[in-house]
């Protein structure tokens, strides 16, 4: 639902509607283990969008946290998970590499990938403030996912022992990381904001999971009512206004 709101694909062919899926599949192999896959899902979402990178950079972080806080990593299972991820993002770089090194231009990909659009959010950049209140407006149609994954973040720093609890850090990093990619765009337009589809959606799932895992059944319903209801119902004009 949140990756359909017309505020955020603006009815249009974007290149942030692509990084999507790569990006939630590299989270989704990361969990499962398969850090080589992650990496290469993950290289492919950077391909489209620097943002695309944003799982790889909660997922470095993520285990950087596990080894040095949480100690649930060995430093040799932290490293080997960090060079196939590392090694992933290379496989996916290496075609487009290639391709502008055979045309003489080697570091094109870097230029029109970062450097161009770190020079472009420098030379735009709003103040402080018109940025917050840029990103604030931006996120209004995502208010519930985002107000559901501060809700979610308040019970894991409350509770213990779930499931649930282990991976909400590397959600919550995710989320950060999209943000962070979003505003560092310098202009604030809604298709940006796109990217937070994904991993605010995944940042309420687990708010919902914390509610499932407490044993509170009618609870859980109310709280996914009361999270995909606004979202729904911002939608429906769009939806009643589609011809086909």
């Amino acid at each position: 639902v949140a990756a359909n709101l017309g505020t955020y694909n603006e009815h249009g062919n974007l290149t942030e509607i692509y990084l999507l899926w790569p990006a939630v599949a590299s989270m989704y192999c990361f969990v499962r283990g398969w850090s080589l896959a992650a990496g290469v899902c993950g290289g492919v979402a950077g391909l489209f969008k620097p943002v695309g990178l944003a799982p790889i950079a909660a997922q470095g972080v993520f285990l950087l946290l596990e080894w040095a806080y949480d100690r649930r990593l060995k430093w040799s299972q932290a490293v080997r998970a960090g060079l196939g991820i590392t090694a992933g993002v290379a496989i996916a770089a290496a075609p487009a590499i290639l391709y502008f090194w055979q045309r003489g231009v080697p570091g094109e990909p870097l230029y029109s990938a970062f450097l161009f659009n770190v020079g472009f959010a420098r030379a735009t950049r709003p103040d402080l403030f018109e940025t917050l209140s840029t990103t604030i407006r931006q996120l209004q149609p995502m208010a519930p996912l985002m107000t559901a994954a501060l809700i979610g973040l308040w019970m894991y720093l409350r509770r213990s022992g779930s499931p649930a609890r282990q991976w909400w850090p590397l959600v919550h990093l995710w989320l950060v990381f999209d943000l962070a990619g979003a505003m560092v765009g310098g202009h604030g337009f809604g298709h940006y904001f796109l990217c937070l589809a994904a991993s605010a959606s995944a940042c309420a799932g687990f708010a919902l999971w914390f509610c499932v895992q407490n044993g509170d059944a009618r609870m859980a319903r109310l709280f996914f009512a009361a999270v995909l209801g606004p979202m729904a119902l911002t939608q429906l004009p769009e939806v009643l206004g589609l011809r086909l």
